[in-house]
């Protein structure tokens, strides 16, 4: 028996490549059941079904089958913890978290939600915890990040607490690290705000076997399942890279001022490739990756330099995949990084310049918004 044997977990993420890496990661650390979801939408009828089928279950006592989409054979009659990508469509994650914190249709309000996002910055993170995430994962991930970052969701034996708008675990401190006075304050002010509290009901359900940890054996076989993805990595990164040079090659067909979609797109377009490339053993992947989505992330410049500045970085990411450049890629790839910041620093608006309307933006964003 492993730590997670009875835990299921409900995957949701839109790229096919990750959610399969997920459930194979999943399934190698020892969760007994994993289903999948291919966006938020999805998830939602994925829980309700869910739901249903464990309340038939009360009423006739058998357990149906069927399976989902990367999912284990034997149908779930609970979801334990859901693990989740930021952005989707139909639905996002922060759609899901709300429609399951605070939705009367809601199955489960108080299940470990884990939110995946290339978006890592402060204001996204304190927007996931303002409704109601347990934890939040940055990508790239590692495959031992998910396992303990699973592990702490499924063993929180944090109380929720309802103020509000907000329905969630309780983020203050834990009863025992406070004094006896601030206790005293703590509970007068909570009577004063009208908070409410609550015992998630699967803390009494045995989800998971205390202690125990994912073992050296565990986490060399999830660096084998990784492994074993990675020309279909390559393949993945080979086509994303052929987008992204449709979309700069459409772009450069049309007038400065009418490159907005093209732009979007592209930025969208490193957004994956960035949350990718460390996790198979390609950190220069997400490291070009990010320096393009930060070229892309603001309108200030869509001019045809800047356009060649994201052919550079094309350029670059299909050199790397060329010549096999794991790790960082030694002298060549810190070349390469340092080559890459230059070409983008040049594209940096200069504050003290009047704004110029061709550039598509009429002031300099702080470039730190989406870092």
């Amino acid at each position: 028996m492993t730590q997670f044997d009875n835990a299921t977990v409900l995957v949701v993420e839109d790229n096919a490549l990750v959610r399969r890496l997920l459930t194979a990661v999943l399934r190698a650390i020892g969760v007994g059941r994993v289903v999948a979801a291919a966006n938020g939408q999805e998830a939602i009828r994925v829980m309700r079904a869910v739901s249903a089928r464990a309340a038939a279950q009360d009423a006739d006592g058998e357990r149906g089958d069927g399976a989902e989409d990367g999912a284990d054979d034997a149908a779930p009659d609970r979801i334990d913890a859901v693990l989740s990508d930021w952005v989707m469509h139909p639905g996002d994650g922060t759609a899901l978290l709300r429609w399951i914190r605070r939705h009367d249709d809601s199955p489960n309000r108080f299940v470990p939600f884990l939110m995946l996002s290339a978006y890592a910055d402060p204001a996204r993170v304190r927007k996931a915890r303002d409704l109601g995430v347990t934890a939040f994962i940055a990508k790239p991930f590692t495959a031992d990040t998910v396992a303990r970052y699973l592990s702490t969701a499924l063993s929180d034996a944090r109380r929720f607490v309802e103020v509000g708008e907000y329905f969630g675990p309780d983020r203050r401190k834990r009863a025992a690290e406070l004094s006896e006075q601030e206790r005293r304050d703590l509970d007068h002010s909570d009577r004063e705000k009208g908070v409410r509290f609550f015992v998630p009901p699967q803390l009494h359900e045995g989800r998971v076997v205390p202690g125990g940890g994912v073992d050296a054996k565990r986490l060399m076989a999830i660096q084998k399942v990784i492994e074993q993805r990675g020309e279909t990595f390559l393949d993945w990164t080979r086509e994303t890279l052929a987008r992204l040079d449709l979309e700069r090659e459409s772009a450069a067909k049309r007038a400065v001022g009418d490159r907005r979609t093209q732009f979007s797109r592209i930025n969208m377009i490193a957004h994956e490739l960035r949350g990718m490339g460390t996790t198979f053993g390609y950190p220069l992947i997400s490291a070009v990756a990010k320096g393009l989505f930060d070229l892309t992330a603001h309108s200030w410049d869509r001019s045809d330099a800047a356009l060649k500045a994201v052919r550079s970085h094309s350029t670059a990411m299909k050199r790397i995949l060329r010549e096999d450049m794991r790790g960082d890629g030694a002298d060549a790839g810190r070349a390469l990084l340092e080559a890459l910041a230059a070409e983008r620093r040049a594209l940096e608006p200069d504050p003290s310049a009047p704004a110029d309307g061709a550039s598509g933006s009429n002031s300099a964003p702080n470039r730190n918004e989406t870092a």
